[in-house]
């Protein structure tokens, strides 16, 4: 299976989490599209608006084609292109599986992005099974969507 994974990916602390979570998806093995990989051919030559048009073109067309979407959510005050990527998964019929990288016992997650998923999970190694599962899993969450 193909998994696309959407998280922030502005910090170093970010970039090693999605790593992480693309080698055990590949130690499962699956294939893992992180966008951070990939970019606009000579993307120096273009304005920030074209640049911008064509990255947006770059990331939805692999959320088309991967089978799948992991999402490293950060609760309440995620980033915005995540989510979208997560919207535009479930408009898709995509299985999407939310990785829930905060307190959960301490904070809420928006309902919007956990009804939304297939699955829900708080630890980064039940990723994996939960892609394989026809049945929804709400794994480590104080709560049942």
């Amino acid at each position: 299976m193909l998994v696309y994974i959407a998280s922030p990916l502005f910090t170093p602390k970010e970039k090693k989490l999605i790593n992480e979570i693309s080698e055990i998806l590949q130690a499962a093995g699956h294939e893992t599209y992180l966008p951070m990989e990939h970019g606009v051919p000579d993307a120096w030559s273009y304005s920030n608006e074209v640049w911008g048009k064509k990255m947006f073109e770059l990331d939805r067309d692999a959320i088309n084609f991967c089978d799948a979407l992991v999402c490293v959510y950060n609760g309440m005050d995620s980033d915005t292109g995540t989510s979208w990527e997560v919207g535009y998964a479930y408009a898709k019929n995509k299985p999407i599986v939310i990785f829930h990288n905060y307190d959960t016992d301490k904070e809420i997650g928006s309902l919007m992005i956990c009804n939304g998923a297939s699955h829900n999970v708080t630890d980064p190694y039940y990723i994996p099974f939960a892609l394989l599962s026809d049945k929804t899993m709400n794994i480590g969450l104080p709560y049942q969507s």
